[in-house]
């Protein structure tokens, strides 16, 4: 299949250009090879939008107010790390880590901070139930084969040394399994959680949105003869308007848009739909255009041995052909 361009001047003089073609899977090449560099670099501009992020000063301010009500909840204590770094654990990693402690004292305190989380911290917000709910999650609270660790208010049942490790085990599961959970219920922190989230939620999609607009707009706005991709320039193809030339700049970018905001952002609100119906188009339209070069009367064409035109007057002069007929025009054909 050729795609063939005819130019008519007003001595009625018709000029042919055939562009062979592309193949459904050299198509299907050079999209994945564009979408795979597209990931690379939204994957790279990730790692400098996560740094820019945590560098912000408005981020470091909620993140420290983050970590004093972490800290105030005696769920969490500072620790460092092997590099002398600051960081925050919950009390049970924190006392794990600690081999001074007996693991009855370490239970110990597990319980202190326990009952003052339940009892004081956000007791107000449980209805001042909170150490009903304490009690309830000490009561689910037994050994491997089924023996009860707590009775009714809280206390110890197996006074053992034996024991102990399982206390603190036990002390640990109530801490990360109902315990954290229950921070949340704290007004001021969980908003602190939702300011620290929407920096990701929007730094994250935006830097595979930068990524996308490079490598499908800016790029190919570098090579003004056939706006091409990294993928077309790897395989000789460019992309062609209606008329057999290259795309001119305001067409190209309502494509793009068209791309970048019903076939690839679409597809993600669509549950890829608009992905689908265009994959459908490239195997079985007779152009195998794509949805967006459809829509926009675009073509994807092999130029091994073609050369592309900005316009029918380049044409003409590129060939020494008479340049005095401002009204010529151009038309194309699929053959």
């Amino acid at each position: 299949m050729k795609t063939k361009m005819e130019t008519v001047n007003k001595n009625q003089q018709v000029i042919e250009l055939d562009y062979p073609a592309v193949r459904v899977s050299k198509s299907l090449v050079i999209r994945l090879l564009d979408f795979f560099l597209c990931i690379v670099l939204g994957l790279i501009l990730n790692i400098a939008t996560l740094f820019i992020i945590q560098e912000s000063p408005l981020y470091k301010d909620i993140s420290a107010r983050q970590r004093d009500y972490m800290i105030s909840s005696h769920l969490y204590h500072e620790a460092k790390d092997e590099n002398e770094d600051t960081m925050i654990l919950n009390a049970y990693r924190f006392y794990l880590q600690d081999d001074k402690l007996t693991n009855d004292e370490k239970s110990f305190h597990m319980e202190e901070s326990l009952t003052f989380f339940f009892g004081t911290y956000v007791n107000e917000e449980l209805s001042n139930e909170g150490m009903k709910y304490y009690l309830e999650a000490k009561s689910q609270q037994k050994t491997e084969d089924g023996k009860e660790l707590f009775d009714k208010d809280g206390q110890r049942i197996l006074v053992s040394d034996d024991y102990d490790l399982v206390y603190f085990n036990a002390y640990g599961n109530i801490l990360e399994d109902y315990a954290l959970g229950y921070l949340n219920v704290k007004g001021d922190y969980l908003d602190l959680r939702k300011q620290m989230s929407l920096f990701y939620l929007i730094g994250i999609p935006l830097t595979f949105v930068v990524s996308y607009t490079i490598l499908y707009y800016i790029v190919p706005l570098c090579f003004s003869r056939g706006k091409r991709t990294i993928g077309m320039l790897t395989t000789k193809t460019a992309l062609l308007s209606a008329d057999g030339m290259s795309v001119k700049a305001g067409r190209f970018t309502c494509y793009f848009l068209f791309k970048l905001f019903i076939v690839f952002l679409g597809s993600f609100a669509a549950l890829l739909i608009p992905l689908g119906v265009s994959l459908t188009m490239i195997f079985l339209s007779k152009s195998h255009q794509s949805l967006s070069e459809y829509v926009c009367n675009v073509y994807l064409v092999s130029i091994e041995s073609q050369t592309v035109y900005k316009d029918v007057s380049e044409f003409y002069l590129a060939n020494k052909h008479d340049n005095s007929f401002p009204d010529a025009s151009s038309t194309f054909k699929q053959n």
